[in-house]
Formats: structure tokens, C-alpha cells, sequence
């Protein structure tokens, strides 16, 4: 995938710009980013905020999984236990737990404040490398989407697996998800050109939207759900 970035500089640039700039104008000639750390060899699938809005978390090409604090600009922790990349990262909604998908198919559980692994979850309705990871608003679901189209929900209390379900031809892959503000939907998007919403008290698809002409790989709610 060519549009990953190599060094975790210029996503922690743009990231803190769009955040800040508000109405202002930057200009990116003269503007310098901020770094934190550059890796040469490593590249950097995915990142995602704490709810503080100080803590970063970074995943990358080598498996490893760090958390920066951006105020002190120190790396706070670093983890692996991926076999492989990791392309998902997500907080919880409370900032306690940090959840990863990666190429080795699980999804891992962390304590983002001593890098303790507080779960595994594996599963046999998917093998696809988990690209997608998203907590429910009230922090009791955590939802997953794979590269075999497969979109699952674990309930984070009991570890278990409670809703497994797919519409897509096995081909296609879940590149995001996003639940609805009240926590009853999961909408998920797909690289076969559709988007889905899925009901989570009964694991049926809800609506499907079509009218892309190429892969989705983005969706929002607005803040009413609607």
C-alpha cells in the first residue's frame, strides 16, 4: 500500500494542523512539523488519539505498537505482540484500553498506560488480517473488519464473540467502521464499493448504500445519528 507513510513526523503534522488551524491559513513551504521519532525502516499503518487528546498511539510495518505523549514529546510505551503489521488502532471510549487488529488476524487488548496484553480475540468464522477496529460509545462492544469482508463483535466484559456476520463475496474488504453516537449501529465500508449498516441487536444489515464508482475506505456519523 503506497499511500502509507514512512515516518510518524508528517502524521502527527497534519493531524495537529487540521486540528488547530481552525479558519487559518498554513503554509506548508515554511511550516515545520513537529516530530516525535523517525524510523527509517519502519512505516506507519495506523494512529489514533486518546480521548485526553494527549496520548498518541502509532502502529506500524514491524508489529510494534507505541504510545507518545505529544505535550512532553516522549515515547511512554512500546509493545509487540502482532506477528506482523499492525493496521488498526483504536482507544476506548474511557482511555483505559488500547485495541489492534493486524496481519496475523487477531485483535490484541492493551493496557495503554503499562503495555500489559489484557486479551486476544481470535475467531474461526474469520482468517482475514483485521484492518478495522472500532469501540462502541459506551466502551462494552469493540467491532472488527477483516480483508475476507467478515465484520465482527466482541463483547469486551466476557471476551466472547457475540455477532460474526458478512454481505460481502469474500473478496472485498472491510476498510472502516464507525458506530452510530447511541451505540445500535455499526456502519462499515468496503472495497467492493458499498457501504453498510448493520443492526446489533440482530447482526442484519440495516441499509446498504451503493453509488461509489471505486473502493470506500471512510465513513462518519453525524453527531444525531441521522
Amino acid at each position: 500500500m503506497s499511500f502509507f507513510v514512512s515516518t510518524l513526523s508528517l502524521l502527527l503534522f497534519l493531524s495537529l494542523t487540521f486540528a488547530a488551524c481552525g479558519r487559518s491559513t498554513v503554509d506548508s513551504s515554511v511550516a515545520t512539523p513537529p516530530s516525535l521519532a523517525r524510523d527509517p525502516v519502519n512505516q506507519v499503518y495506523a494512529l489514533a488519539w486518546s480521548p485526553n487528546g494527549t496520548d498518541l498511539a502509532t502502529g506500524g510495518k514491524n508489529g510494534l505498537i507505541q504510545v507518545w505523549n505529544t505535550k512532553s514529546k516522549t515515547r511512554l510505551v512500546t509493545v509487540k505482540q502482532h506477528f506482523g503489521e499492525v493496521h488498526a488502532l483504536a482507544w476506548s471510549p474511557a482511555g483505559t484500553r488500547l485495541a489492534s487488529g493486524g496481519q496475523d488476524f487477531t485483535v490484541h487488548l492493551w493496557n495503554p498506560t503499562t503495555g500489559q496484553q489484557v486479551a486476544v480475540y481470535r475467531s474461526t468464522f474469520s482468517t482475514g488480517e483485521v484492518l478495522a477496529v472500532a469501540w462502541s460509545p459506551d466502551g462494552k462492544y469493540l467491532a472488527s473488519g477483516s480483508n475476507d469482508g467478515i465484520v465482527q463483535v466482541w463483547e469486551t466484559a466476557t471476551r466472547t464473540l457475540v455477532l460474526a456476520y458478512s454481505n460481502f463475496s469474500g473478496e472485498d474488504e472491510v476498510t472502516t467502521l464507525a458506530w452510530s453516537p447511541d451505540g445500535k449501529l455499526l456502519a462499515s465500508t468496503s472495497t467492493d464499493r458499498t457501504v453498510h449498516i448493520w443492526d446489533i441487536s440482530t447482526g442484519a444489515p440495516r441499509l446498504v448504500y451503493r453509488g461509489h464508482h471505486d473502493e470506500v475506505r471512510s465513513v462518519a456519523w453525524s453527531p444525531n445519528g441521522r
